[in-house]
Order: C-alpha cells, then sequence, then structure tokens
C-alpha cells in the first residue's frame, strides 16, 4: 500500500473502512470464530495477502505462545484452555493462513501474467540455430547490448536456453528468450548478379505539343541562340505579314546584322558609372518650433518637404504638406499642435 498510518487504533479502523479490499481479505481469512481469533488482522498487500504489524494495527506486541507459557506459569490461576491445545489451534490457523496466502499469490501472478503477455510472441529457437544475446559490454558491466551471434546449445523450457559462449568467461549462458534475437546472415555468394538494365526515355504520343513550348532549346541551355536558323527562313516566317511589313522587317534586319546573331555581343551606347569617390552626404534642415501659430507658419513655407507634427496628448504624429492634408487625417492644427517640426531636404 505505501502509505503510513498513524499508531492509533481509530485511524486504523477508519483507513480499513475505506479500502474495501481489507474487508473482503478479512471476510476470506476469517471464516469463522473458531478459525482465527479476535486479534488476528489481514491485508491486502499489491494484490498478495499479508499480515499487519502488529504494533501497527493494536499499538502493543500481541500474545504469543511464549507470553501465554509465562503468563501459565507465573500466575497462580488456573487456566480454561490447555497449552497444548493453545499451540495446536495456532498451527491449524497458520497452516489456513498460509494456503490462502497461496491462492491470493497464484491469482495476482495469474492476472499479472495476462496483463504482461497481451502482446507477447511465441519465439522457438532450435539447437543450432544462431542468436543475438543482450550481454554487458565489455569493460562496461553496467551497459548491456546485442552481441554475437552465438549459438544455442539446448532448450531447458520454453523461455530458457543455454546459450554457447566461447570467447567470454562463462563458456555457456543460461538465456531468457526475451533476451534473444534470431540472427539472419548474409549469403552473398549464392546470389545472381541482377542483369544490367539500360536506362532509357520513353514519350507517349498522348503526350500534348503545348508542354515543351516553354522549354529553352539546346543552344539556349548552351549559351548560343537560334537566330541564324530565323534569318535564313525570313519570309516562310513573316508569312502572316503583308508584302510591304515583310519587306520593311527585312530591310530593318539587315541593316543591324550584328544585334542578330548568335552568340549575344557587347554595346556602347548605354554607360553607367558609379562614383564612390565624391559622394556627398544629404543635408537635412530641420526647424523646431512650438506652438499652433508656429505650425501654420510652416506649413505655408513652400521650401519646407514636410512636416511633423505631435500631439501632446495622445503623443502621436503625423507627416502632413499643408493644413488639408491635416483636417483629411482628422487632426485639428489649433487644439492639438504643441511641437512641429519643418523638415528641408538639400
Amino acid at each position: 500500500m505505501g502509505v503510513k498510518l498513524p499508531l492509533t487504533r481509530d485511524a486504523l479502523v477508519q483507513a480499513q473502512k475505506d479500502d474495501a479490499s481489507l474487508a473482503t481479505c478479512f471476510a476470506a481469512v476469517v471464516d469463522g470464530n473458531d478459525t482465527c481469533g479476535k486479534k488476528q488482522s489481514y491485508v491486502l498487500r499489491n494484490g498478495l495477502l499479508v499480515r499487519n504489524p502488529t504494533e501497527l494495527v493494536f499499538g502493543h506486541n500481541v500474545r504469543g505462545p511464549l507470553k501465554v507459557l509465562q503468563e501459565q506459569f507465573m500466575s497462580g490461576v488456573p487456566s480454561d484452555s490447555n497449552v497444548l491445545d493453545f499451540v495446536s489451534k495456532c498451527q491449524a490457523r497458520l497452516h489456513r493462513a498460509t494456503s490462502l496466502a497461496r491462492e491470493a499469490l497464484s491469482s495476482s501472478q495469474g492476472s499479472m501474467k495476462k496483463w504482461f503477455d497481451r502482446k507477447a510472441v511465441v519465439r522457438r529457437f532450435e539447437p543450432g540455430d544462431q542468436v543475438l544475446v543482450l550481454l554487458p559490454v565489455p569493460g562496461s558491466a553496467l551497459t548491456a547490448r546485442f552481441l554475437g551471434p552465438y549459438v544455442v546449445k539446448q532448450q531447458v523450457s520454453d523461455t530458457d536456453y543455454i546459450i554457447l559462449t566461447p570467447e567470454r568467461r562463462k563458456k555457456t549462458r543460461l538465456c531468457h528468450v526475451n533476451m534473444l534475437k534470431p540472427y539472419f546472415s548474409r549469403d552473398t555468394s549464392t546470389k545472381e548478379r541482377p542483369p544490367e538494365v539500360s536506362a532509357s526515355l520513353v514519350c507517349s504520343d498522348g503526350v500534348p505539343d503545348d508542354v515543351f513550348l516553354n522549354m529553352p532549346s539546346g543552344g539556349q541551355q548552351n549559351g548560343r541562340l537560334s537566330n541564324s536558323e530565323f534569318l535564313s527562313d525570313v519570309n516562310g516566317r513573316l508569312s502572316y505579314l503583308s508584302d510591304d511589313q515583310r519587306t520593311d522587317v527585312i530591310q530593318l534586319l539587315q541593316s543591324f546584322p550584328t544585334l542578330f546573331s548568335d552568340v549575344p555581343s557587347c554595346t556602347n551606347v548605354w554607360r553607367h558609372d558609379i562614383d564612390w569617390l565624391r559622394l556627398l552626404p544629404r543635408v537635412v534642415q530641420k526647424f523646431l518650433l512650438c506652438g499652433p501659430s508656429s505650425a501654420s507658419v510652416l506649413l505655408k513655407l513652400p521650401s519646407l518637404s514636410f512636416v511633423v507634427i505631435v500631439s501632446p496628448i495622445t503623443n502621436q504624429e503625423v507627416i502632413t504638406r499643408g493644413e488639408e492634408h491635416l483636417s483629411r487625417r482628422g487632426w485639428t492644427l489649433l487644439a492639438a499642435c504643441e511641437l512641429c517640426v519643418g523638415v528641408e531636404l538639400s
């Protein structure tokens, strides 16, 4: 049960009332007044029938056979019961309790085995089979892993086997089936080499033609264009144009032959220079004024790029370019402005 109870009879009685297993155990043991005494108590702990400590149950030691014999010799009043009868009854009660404990133990073991074996798989090994055994690693006794392969020598029971371990200190070991795994060797001598098959690409006729329209040609992938192919058959490629339009396009192509080569060339038309040495910073001039009148003055200056106005109530700021833009934002210049900053970019 794992719970420490105070050494008081009231607390123990209350604990026994709360635990239903105690009453079931008492009913199994105490089946009559002639079988068990009034001061013998048994409890059910972890599914096993055990006896409570006498000091925990009663707060003092129980009167045993020696105590009864001492009282018999020390007291001058003759007792109604005989000592031999008392000892024989104690032996009978002890045998009775032992048999009940064994029955409870077998029942508890059966339920635990059923719960443990709910996902168990039956495995059997024959003598001569190669297995992997869970053994301690040499040099580290607290570390275990599957080593092997080892040979099964003999089957002792349904779950125990004797394994040959010739390279270890113990030449044979008795191992449980849970410590064994079957070993599968790789026999590469009998396996034939698979025939070599050349890879090939097969395209069916059902593929639509527009799938390959956006794919670049081989010349484009290699850095070359297909302008020469187009120029060799200009009239056929421009058949959808009228005669005059086709003539104009052909004259234009013949006027600039260097622009329509297969290899792109350089041009000297455009030029782009970057001067990093004479790069000057952009100067920003700020004008800090307070009050709504100052803000109205700043808004009328044409040289300012924008004006930043800060509200003293909500600490919000708005960037504006004039009073109309400020009114569209829902701001009142005379009521909401206390600090304004004008910025001029040069």
